[in-house]
């Protein structure tokens, strides 16, 4: 396991577990994303990933985690407790044991009112 993919694990679990992990985010690298929501530095992207997880997720179902050098792919079912699983992709990126940039991918029409 390389310092990616430890940084990744480990941060996952202390989201599951309502833990903090801004330790783990740099401020100085997030960059702006082609979404609806982008985080500006660390903070924004608790804030986000915890509203996620308040709001919508009730569980995840980790599938794989590749690893390539610096960056971690997770494939894994976002459960939602209103739609079937959802297959969802995150792609973080780390430098210098820090988070500096996540990726997700999803089809959100589950999601989107009927």
């Amino acid at each position: 396991m390389n310092v990616a993919e430890i940084v990744i694990v480990v941060v996952g679990d202390a989201l599951s577990r309502g833990l903090k992990v801004l330790g783990v985010l740099s401020n100085d690298s997030w960059r702006g994303g082609q979404t609806d929501w982008t985080a500006n530095n660390a903070e924004e992207c608790i804030a986000g990933l915890r509203g996620m997880a308040e709001h919508l997720m009730k569980d995840i179902e980790v599938h794989v985690m590749a690893v390539d050098g610096s960056d971690v792919l997770t494939w894994f079912d976002l459960h939602t407790g209103t739609t079937d699983p959802i297959p969802t992709v995150n792609w973080s990126h780390v430098e210098d044991g820090l988070i500096t940039r996540i990726r997700v991918t999803f089809d959100p029409r589950p999601l989107m009112p009927s």
